[in-house]
Protein backbone atom coordinates (compact mmCIF):
# COMPACT_ATOMS: atom_id res chain seq x y z
CA UNK A 1 0.00 0.00 0.00
CA UNK A 2 1.41 3.41 -0.94
CA UNK A 3 1.77 6.32 1.46
CA UNK A 4 -0.84 8.25 -0.55
CA UNK A 5 -3.31 5.41 -0.09
CA UNK A 6 -2.60 5.36 3.64
CA UNK A 7 -3.19 9.11 3.90
CA UNK A 8 -6.41 8.90 1.85
CA UNK A 9 -7.71 6.00 3.97
CA UNK A 10 -6.77 7.84 7.16
CA UNK A 11 -8.70 10.96 6.08
CA UNK A 12 -11.73 8.90 5.04
CA UNK A 13 -11.68 6.97 8.33
CA UNK A 14 -11.27 10.16 10.34
CA UNK A 15 -14.14 11.89 8.56
CA UNK A 16 -16.36 8.86 9.14
CA UNK A 17 -15.41 8.75 12.82
CA UNK A 18 -16.41 12.40 13.17
CA UNK A 19 -19.73 11.85 11.37
CA UNK A 20 -20.45 8.86 13.63
CA UNK A 21 -20.12 10.92 16.83
CA UNK A 22 -23.47 11.85 18.35
CA UNK A 23 -21.87 14.91 19.93
CA UNK A 24 -20.91 16.20 16.46
CA UNK A 25 -24.53 16.02 15.33
CA UNK A 26 -25.74 17.61 18.57
CA UNK A 27 -23.55 20.66 17.97
CA UNK A 28 -24.38 20.75 14.27
CA UNK A 29 -28.10 20.77 15.07
CA UNK A 30 -27.57 23.42 17.74
CA UNK A 31 -25.79 25.67 15.24
CA UNK A 32 -28.59 25.20 12.70
CA UNK A 33 -31.26 25.97 15.30
CA UNK A 34 -29.38 29.09 16.37
CA UNK A 35 -29.17 30.30 12.79
CA UNK A 36 -32.91 29.78 12.42
CA UNK A 37 -33.52 31.85 15.56
CA UNK A 38 -31.39 34.65 14.12
CA UNK A 39 -33.23 34.55 10.80
CA UNK A 40 -36.59 34.76 12.59
CA UNK A 41 -35.43 37.90 14.43
CA UNK A 42 -35.01 39.62 11.09
CA UNK A 43 -31.23 39.81 11.10
CA UNK A 44 -29.85 41.85 8.19
CA UNK A 45 -27.50 40.45 5.56
CA UNK A 46 -24.71 42.63 6.97
CA UNK A 47 -25.29 41.13 10.43
CA UNK A 48 -25.37 37.59 8.98
CA UNK A 49 -22.06 38.24 7.25
CA UNK A 50 -20.53 39.50 10.50
CA UNK A 51 -21.73 36.44 12.45
CA UNK A 52 -20.33 34.16 9.73
CA UNK A 53 -17.00 36.01 9.88
CA UNK A 54 -16.87 35.53 13.66
CA UNK A 55 -17.82 31.87 13.26
CA UNK A 56 -15.04 31.27 10.69
CA UNK A 57 -12.48 32.95 12.93
CA UNK A 58 -13.60 30.86 15.92
CA UNK A 59 -13.36 27.66 13.89
CA UNK A 60 -9.84 28.60 12.76
CA UNK A 61 -8.82 29.23 16.37
CA UNK A 62 -10.13 25.79 17.33
CA UNK A 63 -8.37 24.21 14.37
CA UNK A 64 -5.01 25.80 15.21
CA UNK A 65 -5.40 24.77 18.86
CA UNK A 66 -6.20 21.18 17.87
CA UNK A 67 -3.24 21.05 15.50
CA UNK A 68 -0.80 22.30 18.14
CA UNK A 69 -2.16 19.83 20.73
CA UNK A 70 -1.93 16.95 18.24
CA UNK A 71 1.67 17.84 17.36
CA UNK A 72 2.63 18.12 21.03
CA UNK A 73 1.03 14.76 21.82
CA UNK A 74 2.77 13.13 18.87
CA UNK A 75 6.16 14.53 19.90
CA UNK A 76 5.60 13.39 23.49
CA UNK A 77 4.67 9.89 22.28
CA UNK A 78 7.81 9.66 20.14
CA UNK A 79 9.94 10.78 23.11
CA UNK A 80 8.34 8.11 25.32
CA UNK A 81 8.91 5.42 22.73
CA UNK A 82 12.54 6.43 22.28
CA UNK A 83 13.11 6.56 26.04
CA UNK A 84 11.56 3.12 26.50
CA UNK A 85 13.77 1.66 23.74
CA UNK A 86 16.94 3.26 25.13
CA UNK A 87 16.30 2.32 28.75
Amino acid sequence: MSILSLIKNHEENLNQMIRDKAEYHKHLDEAGDSWQELIITGISQEQKDLVEKIERASLCIGSVTSEVCYQKGFKDAVKLIIESLVS
